[in-house]
Formats: structure tokens, C-alpha cells, sequence
């Protein structure tokens, strides 16, 4: 009964630990893609709206702008979904792996969560042939992130679970 006990927690905290590195890693890409094509768009409507052009890009940061950060973080969110749908299977093949084998490392968590990004997102490229050298790269940064912050959430505890399993007589000499 303990055992299932400790199971059921565990089970709760890796869903934690996924659901916060899922959107920590949908965040960080949406603000990577999304962030200069949108201080773009907002310079050029600022241009289209007052006829003027800023000249000094440090007077007034596009990026810096709350529209701007409201959308990344809306786009963010949505994408968390896409992100989670696409990367299911891996996700669950690595998280598996970690806890049995008892993985608790921060470098193992890294290497796995950026072999799950590349996984998800090659098998999510349309055609059969790679993805640029960029896309390659932010694929793997995007892993590193969500594999940090499901490191600090529930990577660090992985297999504790089958460390606490107690038999009737356990402790009795």
C-alpha cells in the first residue's frame, strides 16, 4: 500500500515537472522566433502610423514593448499544446527511462530532454530530408530548457520511488 502510495505521488510531481517544462520550453521558442519579427512588425506600424522612423533603436525598444511580451506569451501557450502533442511519445520513452534506471542528473536530464526535441522535431519536419543547421539548434536549446525545468521540478527525484519499497518484516532482526 506504501508503495502505491509513493507511486501516485511521483506520477503527480513527473506531471508537474513535464507540464512546467513544457511551457517553459514553448515560451522560450515562441520568444525566440517570434520576438524580432515582432519588434519588426511593431517599428513598422509605429512608422506606418506616425510617417516618422526612429532613429536611435536604443529610444524606445520594440522588444521592451508589454504588446509585445503579451503576445510571445499568449503565442507561448497555445504552442505549449503543439509542443506537447508532437513530443508525447519521446517525452514519456525518456521520463521512463530516467526514473527506472534512476537518473537524477542535471547533464542526463539536459542530454535527454535535447535528444527528445530533436526526435519530436524531426519527426514533426515535413519532407524526409534535415532541417537547417538553425533549426537544429534551436531545437536543441529548446530541449536544454525544458529539460532544465523538469530537472528542477522532478528530475532530481527520479527512482526514489523504488528505493522505498518495504517489505512486512523489513526493519525486524
Amino acid at each position: 500500500m506504501q508503495f502505491a502510495g509513493h507511486l501516485i505521488v511521483r506520477l503527480l510531481v513527473i506531471f508537474l515537472g513535464l507540464f512546467v517544462a513544457v511551457i517553459a520550453a514553448s515560451l522560450f521558442m515562441t520568444f525566440g522566433l517570434l520576438a524580432g519579427a515582432l519588434s519588426d512588425f511593431f517599428a513598422e506600424l509605429y512608422w506606418l502610423l506616425t510617417g516618422t522612423v526612429q532613429t536611435d533603436p536604443h529610444a524606445h525598444p520594440a522588444d521592451a514593448s508589454p504588446l509585445v511580451l503579451l503576445i510571445v506569451l499568449l503565442v507561448g501557450l497555445f504552442s505549449s499544446i503543439h509542443v506537447l502533442i508532437v513530443s508525447a511519445l519521446p517525452v514519456l520513452l525518456a521520463i521512463a527511462v530516467a526514473e527506472f534506471m534512476r537518473w537524477r542528473g542535471l547533464t542526463i536530464n539536459l542530454v535527454l530532454a535535447g535528444g527528445v526535441a530533436l526526435a519530436a522535431g524531426l519527426g514533426a519536419h515535413p519532407g524526409g530530408g534535415l532541417p537547417s543547421q538553425g533549426t537544429l539548434v534551436v531545437l536543441l536549446a529548446t530541449g536544454f530548457v525544458g529539460g532544465f525545468f523538469y530537472w528542477l521540478v522532478a528530475g532530481r527525484g527520479a527512482g526514489r520511488w523504488l528505493d522505498r519499497t518495504e517489505g512486512p518484516y523489513r526493519g525486524r532482526d
